[in-house]
């Protein structure tokens, strides 16, 4: 059984790759989750908003599951991602996910038809009971515009209720609060490129990250500075990865990071509508950015 330990590390929310017919490319999936191991991934959630879920019919989540499950051979947990607005959706995919192999699901609170936090959190209990898996709880108000209450929390945490949380908010004052809060039994996790020095200073173990699909190896050397308290270290990493998140967030995630994946050998395809094909002030930056790391930054070390 998948525990907080587990989870505590560098988690890639890998890209689902498409063909150029607009198809699931089912055999590129390997060769992400292959270079995110390397990079030093601790673990691997697909289907999330990196994976483009919302675009995805409920049997390619299925089978992105299933194939990054096999590709990912037992070398840490697979989390689907579950990212519908609905209780009967989210188990839909949840039961699908167990069927294929996954180890646990990050689950969303209903964002359409929200309710008060006691509400809310009972939701998660409910559907911890029904799926019978470890659940990451996932919060990120500025697409879904719903919180929870730090007790709430901290409540389903102790309870075992969940294992971890990304915490994909940019209230660094909350983070701290849910941080002291919790316990040996509960990871946070952060969500945020930009805030990942703040967040791992007030005692997050691990992050689920886009950018990680581009460049483990930096990522994981960062959370590894954090989770050592190497801080000021950390500060000065940090200081890198300024111009690479402006880059590979320069257009909606994740039209950036695929440029980028093509550029080191891993053909990801476009994003489907809505998303746009990148511009090419985008590929630009993105070439830019790829050329710059491997020159300036030493592919070897963080590649």
């Amino acid at each position: 059984m998948t525990t907080a330990k587990d989870i505590a590390g560098m988690l890639p929310a890998t890209v689902t790759p498409f063909t150029a017919s607009g198809d699931v490319n089912y055999d590129m999936i390997p060769r992400i989750v292959d270079h995110v191991f390397a990079g030093g991934a601790k673990g691997i959630l697909p289907i999330g908003g990196t994976g483009e879920y919302t675009m995805l019919s409920n049997e390619e989540r299925r089978k992105v599951v299933e194939v990054s499950v096999a590709a990912a051979k037992g070398r840490g947990p697979v989390i689907a991602g579950l990212l519908s607005p609905g209780y009967a959706d989210n188990m839909e995919v949840a039961k699908d996910a167990k069927a294929a192999g996954a180890d646990a699901v990050m689950l969303i609170l209903p964002f359409y038809a929200t309710g008060h936090d006691q509400g809310m959190a009972d939701y998660v209990r409910r559907f911890r009971d029904e799926i019978d898996m470890p659940v990451v709880f996932y919060e990120i108000p500025g697409r879904t515009g719903v919180k929870i209450g730090v007790d709430h929390m901290a409540k389903l945490a102790e309870e075992g209720v969940i294992i971890g949380m990304k915490f994909s908010d940019t209230d660094l004052t909350r983070c701290a609060h849910l941080a002291e809060l919790t316990n040996e039994n509960f990871c946070l996790l952060g969500g945020q490129e930009g805030l990942m020095t703040y967040q791992a200073a007030l005692g997050a173990r691990g992050a689920v990250l886009a950018a990680a699909n581009l460049f483990p190896r930096f990522w994981n050397y960062a959370l590894e500075l954090g989770k050592a308290g190497k801080t000021p270290e950390l500060v000065k990493h940090m200081e890198l990865a300024r111009p690479m998140i402006n880059t590979c967030f320069m257009e909606p995630n994740p039209v950036p990071l695929k440029v980028g994946m093509k550029l080191i050998g891993i053909d990801c395809g476009q994003g489907r509508l809505p998303l746009q094909p990148p511009s090419e002030a985008t590929v630009k930056a993105i070439t830019a950015l790829v050329e710059q790391f491997n020159v300036d930054w030493g592919v070897e070390e963080y590649a």
